[in-house]
């Protein structure tokens, strides 16, 4: 998904997902701030009266999905199994 956002200074880093995902959620459509600390490798969340801080790693500690090329992979798993496996890993 694309959103429209006013980036004053571009950049990349890492983040805990599902964190951001839970606190863009509970914004329920009100502005979100991204405001990244080099200092303490961190990135402040702020909407509304919410304030956050999660903690960041640099993207160049991650490979490059796309210079790694088509990935594929299957296999079989019952529901309850593939879900059980989603959720112990939705945090990574």
């Amino acid at each position: 998904h694309a959103v429209p956002a006013e980036v004053r200074t571009p950049g990349s880093l890492a983040i805990p997902a599902l964190m951001l995902n839970d606190i863009v959620k509970r914004a329920n459509g009100a502005d979100v701030s991204l405001k990244f600390d080099p200092k303490n490798d961190t990135l402040d969340i702020v909407s509304g009266k919410a304030k956050f801080r999660l903690p960041c790693l640099s993207a160049q500690d991650f490979p490059n999905v796309h210079e790694l090329g088509v990935v594929k992979a299957s296999f079989n798993a019952d529901i309850a199994t593939f879900m059980g496996l989603l959720e112990t890993t939705k945090h990574a």
